[in-house]
Parts: structure tokens; C-alpha cells; sequence
């Protein structure tokens, strides 16, 4: 695909389209211009991807477990300790009332 590319044969028009106009007012300056081309041939030099290995992968995984299981605690504890902070209101409550109705009958009697 590459090679399709490099046999392209632009247009007049495209090339005048592209061109930019530069200022000739000004001192002169000489410049060299070297060919940076690099042609890299896909065989011998392909870049290699560093990938982690199983190794780092399997201790990465554990330590993220650790971590999920360690907020799953907290989440739990949470709820177990709201659960009992509402069975203690309640019962507070149904206390409270029982006691209400008690002292009523007394004063009524």
C-alpha cells in the first residue's frame, strides 16, 4: 500500500494549492538540506511491544482482589452496623411507647 502511495502523481492544481508563498525581503541564508528518509524494513527492525508478564500480571490481579475485598468488608460492616442502629431505634421506639400507654393507664386509674 505503501508503494501505491509513492507512484501517486499529483496535479498541477494540488501542487499550487499547497505551495505557500515565502518573502524574499531580508538577508540571504543558505540552507542544506540532507535527506532524513529512514527506510525501515518491516522484517528486521519491527518494534516490539514490552507486555507484562504473567507473573506481574497474576501479582497485579491479587493485589486488586486484596483491594476489593478489603472495601467488600467495609461495605458489609457498614450495612451490619446500620442494620443494628436501626433494631436499636426501633426498639427504643416500641419501648418508648410501651411505657407511654403504661404511664397513661396509671393516671387515668
Amino acid at each position: 500500500m505503501p508503494a501505491e502511495e509513492a507512484t501517486k502523481v499529483e496535479t498541477q492544481a494540488e501542487a499550487d494549492a499547497k505551495m505557500v508563498d515565502i518573502p524574499d525581503t531580508g538577508p540571504a541564508v543558505d540552507v542544506d538540506i540532507t535527506d532524513t528518509k529512514k527506510v525501515v524494513n518491516p522484517d528486521e527492525d519491527t518494534p516490539v511491544e514490552e507486555t507484562a508478564s504473567s507473573d506481574e500480571m497474576d501479582d497485579y490481579g491479587k493485589k486488586v482482589q486484596s483491594r476489593i475485598d478489603k472495601l467488600t468488608k467495609r461495605l458489609r460492616e457498614a450495612e451490619r452496623r446500620e442494620q443494628a442502629a436501626i433494631e436499636f431505634a426501633q426498639g427504643v421506639q416500641q419501648k418508648t411507647k410501651t411505657l407511654q400507654t403504661r404511664a397513661n393507664t396509671l393516671d387515668s386509674g
